[in-house]
Order: C-alpha cells, then structure tokens, then sequence
C-alpha cells in the first residue's frame, strides 16, 4: 500500500512522509505533492517508511531536486532504510548531499534559507 502524508513541519518548511512502495505506478502522487509544496523554500521527503524504490521513484526526485535548486530553493530526501538506502547508494543519489540519515540533518544542510529548527522526528503534529 502507498500513501503519502504531508504537513508543514515549521514556517517555509513541508515534509512529504512516504509510505509504501514508491514505483511507475505511484511516482506521479509524490510529483504532484511536491508540486503543491512549490511556494516552500525547503522540502522534506522522509522515505523511512517506504518499502521500495524503483527508477522512476529516483527520476520523481531527482528531476524534483534539480527543478528546486534552479529556483532557490531546496529539496532533501531523509532517513531511507534497507533496500531503498541500497538503491539510492549504488546509483549515486546519496553522494550528492541530496539524501540524509535523519530530517533534522536534512534541514541543517539547508543553512540560511530556513531560519528556525526541524521539530524532533518523534512527535506528530
């Protein structure tokens, strides 16, 4: 099953939570919420709890990633596990300080653009 939660996490700030497996079929939902999180300087996507990622899931944020930068503003992939951290490794994604260990790493990279901190992981709003 894939879903895909939203929130904003503080002032500029949106965090995309995916669930699930993130493939052909799907990638399109992620594209379209980031998307909708345009007017944000920094996005979040939190791929802890997403099962599998396949090439079109990477081309979705990497074409994400790139689209933000070229306007100024910012777009981190945090906390993959297991396969999904195999995959992002093995193609390189991850050496490219676009994917971090935790969402308070994620938005610490993004320095000056987001002025006050990430809320702890744990909590929900």
């Amino acid at each position: 099953m894939f879903a895909l939660d939203e929130r904003d996490v503080q002032p500029g700030c949106r965090e995309i939570r995916v669930r699930g497996e993130l493939d052909l079929a799907v990638a399109p939902e992620l594209e379209r919420a980031i998307e909708r999180a345009d007017e944000y300087g920094h996005v979040v996507i939190s791929l802890e709890e997403c099962d599998f990622l396949d090439s079109t899931g990477i081309a979705a944020i990497v074409g994400a990633y790139h689209a933000r930068e070229s306007g100024n503003r910012r777009l981190a992939v945090c906390a993959p596990e297991g396969q999904v951290r195999r995959v992002l490794d093995l193609t390189g994604v991850s050496n490219n300080g676009l994917v971090f260990e935790n969402a308070a790493d994620a938005l610490a990279a993004a320095g000056d653009r987001v002025e006050t901190q990430f809320p702890d992981d744990s909590t929900e709003n």
